[in-house]
């Protein structure tokens, strides 16, 4: 009978470290995967159960014209485009002012007079329109003050799905003439801005950023 050396390597025992390894690091593998989509699915069940912002009005005349009837429509090219939460791209596919029934704190609905802006999703990871709460913001004065705006539907895309013709919201007085929108990445900094001009005979005017170089 051949006696069992227990410290001597054999070719079979290199080859059960070989398979114990592998074996290892493909768990190792699927535990990480399995992680990173649980970790996005979180992210959306915590996207989607965001509320709805006070709305604080502005002050001046509000709501008093039944709608400007003015609208601007863009396509493809759009004329501003940014990343959005989770990648996705988000392109700026219309603007336009008058009156929209919004939810506020009471029970009843509301009629405010806002700018309405008309986004385009393509979303690459998954996406909630609640995340332009804090993306989009509308710069208030020269201090820099900014203000969130209202997304009447919070609606949410599967990764590599595309929504359209999403509503960002911003309450303005009739007397506001050049509203500077502001685009932020999720740390905070700038990523790019645009304003709309509303001229005297009531027409929008889109004014892009300047392109750098």
């Amino acid at each position: 009978m051949k006696k069992i050396r227990w410290n001597e390597v054999t070719w079979y025992s290199k080859l059960l470290a070989a398979v114990v390894f592998v074996a290892v690091f493909l768990f190792g593998f699927y535990l990480g995967i399995r992680y990173e989509d649980v970790l996005l699915q979180i992210q959306l069940l915590e996207l989607r159960q965001l509320q709805n912002p006070i709305i604080h009005l502005p002050s001046g005349p509000v709501g008093q014209r039944q709608n400007a009837g003015k609208e601007l429509v863009f396509s493809y090219p759009y004329p501003v485009t940014w990343t959005g939460w989770n990648g996705a791209r988000v392109s700026l596919a219309g603007i336009s002012l008058g009156n929209q029934a919004v939810s506020t704190s009471s029970p009843q609905k509301k009629e405010i007079y806002a700018l309405v802006l008309r986004a385009r999703v393509d979303a690459s990871g998954g996406f909630c329109t609640n995340s332009f709460i804090s993306s989009v913001r509308r710069l208030l004065n020269e201090e820099g003050s900014l203000s969130a705006p209202l997304i009447p539907e919070n609606n949410c895309a599967d990764p590599n799905s595309t929504l359209l013709d999403q509503r960002i919201l911003f309450p303005v007085s009739e007397t506001d003439k050049n509203i500077t929108i502001q685009v932020l990445n999720t740390n905070g900094t700038a990523q790019t801005f645009f304003v709309v001009h509303v001229l005297d005979d009531g027409t929008l005017k889109l004014e892009t950023a300047p392109i750098e170089g």
